[in-house]
């Protein structure tokens, strides 16, 4: 099998209206398949929006990686975004 993915599942959008202009942010969790190997990773957006003609569209969106592993060498240790302190 070759690779698949990413394959992102993203949750617990927190969204800021301020008349034709938003921001939010949102937790993901990444599944990847890379060489045969099951990939885990996990982070956080930033994002801002515009209205344009009605509709909503993404004006930016920054990705922060907090860790990115095999789940054959597991994920702790690998972390790279905020403490979780």
């Amino acid at each position: 099998m070759g690779a698949i993915g990413p394959k992102p599942f993203i949750q617990n959008h927190v969204i800021q209206v301020n008349g034709d202009t938003a921001t939010g942010n949102c937790a993901v969790e990444i599944r990847v398949i890379e060489k045969g190997e099951s990939v885990t990773a996990c982070g956080h957006y930033d994002d801002n929006y515009r209205r344009v003609n009605g509709k909503w569209k993404f004006a930016k969106r920054v990705f922060h990686l907090y860790h990115w592993a095999k789940l054959s060498e597991g994920w702790a240790g690998k972390t790279t975004g905020p403490s979780l302190k």
